[in-house]
């Protein structure tokens, strides 16, 4: 949930960062954050174990808000058009729409929505096709533990993320 008088995905009030009183080793960090952005994300994956991993490391970052998740292609779509998230997390094979046509799509109707895949899939074929479709990250499921955060820092600030050791598609 949203802090308290947060905006919707694009900026947050200032806040002035001060110890709680509590210095004990749980709270010694537990800091209030200095004025930061707050990102909405999707969710989009057919496997609930996935998501629910996804979702928990997305979780862990006070900057991340994950507004809404999806178990398949349309109704990621349905959600992207209903929330205009900043960003949508997407698993490349899908039911309904696979995640390089609901990447095409969103990419067309939401330019400003950025996308992320996440695939067992890669191949260069497909992360060519991802970033073909308009998606601005490909990160490998077997390495979202160490790469998902950095990916979405990155395709939020503007560029472009792919996890290594993959390397840029030839088109």
């Amino acid at each position: 949930m949203r802090p308290e008088g947060w905006t919707s995905g694009r900026s947050a009030p200032n806040r002035i960062a001060k110890p709680n009183g509590d210095l004990s080793a749980e709270n010694r960090t537990r800091i209030e954050p200095i004025g930061y952005t707050m990102h909405s994300i999707v969710l989009a994956d057919d496997h609930a174990v996935v998501r629910q991993s996804l979702k928990r490391l997305l979780n862990q970052q006070a900057d991340f808000h994950l507004v809404g998740e999806s178990g398949n292609g349309l109704e990621a779509l349905s959600l992207v058009k209903q929330l205009q998230p900043d960003l949508l997390v997407t698993d490349l094979m899908m039911p309904g729409l696979n995640g390089l046509e609901v990447t095409r799509r969103i990419r067309l109707s939401f330019p400003a929505t950025r996308v992320i895949v996440v695939s067992v899939n890669c191949d260069e074929p497909y992360v060519a096709g991802a970033f073909r479709c308009g998606a601005n990250g490909f990160v490998m499921k077997t390495a979202c533990g160490r790469h998902l955060v950095p990916a979405v820092r990155a395709v939020l600030a503007g560029q472009r993320y792919l996890s290594p050791p993959l390397t840029e598609p030839m088109d």
